[in-house]
């Protein structure tokens, strides 16, 4: 899956010049927008930090182009999150440890047991 770069984060302060503390800053969330021309995105991305009953942004802060906010997936982080669980389950000691059998293709059509209950190989 390809991703766009990240964008460019931009002081709460480019768009409302009276959000200077950094206690204000750090309660409010930050939303991503894209830069849109002819109703189709540029690829251009920034990243605004601004308070939640503030109206969405309709023009970019620096540029004046026309800009919408992008919906994105909330990142979660720790034990069961996408990075934490690949590592997990790439490590084979883990696997055997938690009851896992693990078959690895050895030919055509045939799997050898690398490790866990089960028979020795298995074929199509």
């Amino acid at each position: 899956m390809n991703f766009p770069p990240h964008p460019k984060r931009l002081p709460a302060n480019a768009c409302k010049p009276e959000l200077t503390s950094t206690s204000t800053k750090s309660l409010m969330p930050t939303y991503v927008y894209e830069v849109v021309e002819n109703g189709q995105p540029t690829g251009e991305r920034f990243e605004v930090v601004q308070s939640m009953s503030d109206e969405p942004l309709t023009k970019h802060p620096e540029s004046g182009k026309p800009v919408r906010r992008v919906i994105l997936p909330p990142h979660i982080g720790g034990k069961y999150s996408d990075g934490a669980m690949n590592r997990s389950m790439a490590n084979d000691g883990k696997l055997d440890k938690l009851g896992f059998t693990k078959y690895v293709k050895s030919g055509d059509g045939t799997y050898e047991k690398a490790f866990g209950s089960g028979p020795k190989n298995i074929q199509k």
